[in-house]
C-alpha cells in the first residue's frame, strides 16, 4: 500500500475521511515524488490537529474531508492512541511538549536540569534494584549514600550515562 493511501485508511479508520478525500491525495507519479506527496499530505493534516488554529475553513481538507466539528476537537491521541511512546504517562496534551509544525520531536521541553522529580516520567533500570547499585553505580558516581530515586545525584539530563564528575560511562 502506498503512503498516501495509507494516510488516508488512517483518517478513514479514525472517522475522519469522507469519500471523496482520496481526490485531496493522488498517488504519487513516480516514487521520487512519494516523500514530496506525503510531506504535503502530512502539512494538511497537521494543521487539522492544531488546535490553536481557529480558522479552518480555507483548508481544502477541512472543508473536504471532515465534518466540521470533528476538525476543531481532534487531538493527538484519536489517532495516536497506539502509538504512544510516553505509555500515557503524560495524558492527552501531547502539545504541550511537541508541536504539528515539524513530525519530528522540535520542541519537547524538557524539565530543567536542576530538576529532581525524575521518577515522575523516568524508571530506573532493573540492575538499581539490585546489589549492582551498591557495588558498581554509587561508588563509582561517588555517592555512597545516593537512593535509587535520587536520580540527579549521579546522572545529567543530556543522557543517562553521562555520570555527574565522572562523564560518559557504557554500564551494559
Amino acid at each position: 500500500m502506498r503512503p498516501i493511501a495509507i494516510l488516508t485508511a488512517v483518517l478513514g479508520m479514525a472517522g475522519l475521511a469522507a469519500a471523496g478525500a482520496l481526490a485531496l491525495w493522488v498517488y504519487p507519479s513516480s516514487p521520487a515524488s512519494t516523500d514530496s506527496d506525503l510531506r504535503g499530505a502530512m502539512a494538511n493534516v497537521g494543521m487539522l490537529l492544531d488546535r490553536s488554529q481557529q480558522d479552518l475553513s480555507s483548508n481544502p481538507l477541512a472543508r473536504r474531508s471532515l465534518p466540521a466539528s470533528a476538525a476543531a476537537r481532534l487531538d493527538c491521541i484519536d489517532c495516536h492512541v497506539n502509538n504512544d511512546p510516553h505509555r500515557t504517562l503524560f495524558g492527552r496534551d501531547c502539545q504541550g511538549c511537541h508541536t504539528v509544525d515539524v513530525w519530528t520531536v522540535a520542541n519537547f521541553r524538557h524539565p530543567s536540569p536542576r530538576s529532581e522529580n525524575c521518577v515522575e516520567c523516568h524508571q530506573a533500570p532493573p540492575s538499581h534494584y539490585m546489589m549492582h547499585f551498591r557495588m558498581m553505580s554509587q561508588p563509582m558516581a561517588g555517592q555512597p549514600n545516593a537512593q535509587v530515586e535520587q536520580c540527579f545525584l549521579c546522572h545529567q539530563t543530556d543522557a543517562w550515562n553521562n555520570i555527574r564528575g565522572v562523564g560518559w560511562r557504557k554500564m551494559h
